[in-house]
């Protein structure tokens, strides 16, 4: 059986080193060093926040693609 979780982050590209701070239950705000342009700091945010969710299932973009503010879908496998 699969969990699947929404959560809500907001990414602030170009920032000086990448990391996470836990705004609520559901909401992130997620500093990556990667730019904006070519989806590059979606996939950071995606990896930044795995790490720190210590994500071993999928992760993805499900909203906000080419937003800061994005919905995430979080899908553990069991």
């Amino acid at each position: 059986m699969k969990d699947k979780q929404h959560i809500r982050i907001t990414v602030f590209p170009e920032s000086s080193k990448a990391q996470v701070k836990q705004r609520s239950d559901t909401a992130y705000s997620v500093y990556v060093q990667a730019s904006a342009s070519d989806g590059a700091a979606n996939k950071e945010a995606l990896e930044t926040l795995r790490e720190y969710l210590k994500i071993s299932g999928q992760i993805r973009i499900v909203s906000g693609h080419r937003a800061p503010k994005k919905i995430v879908e979080i899908t553990q496998g069991h």
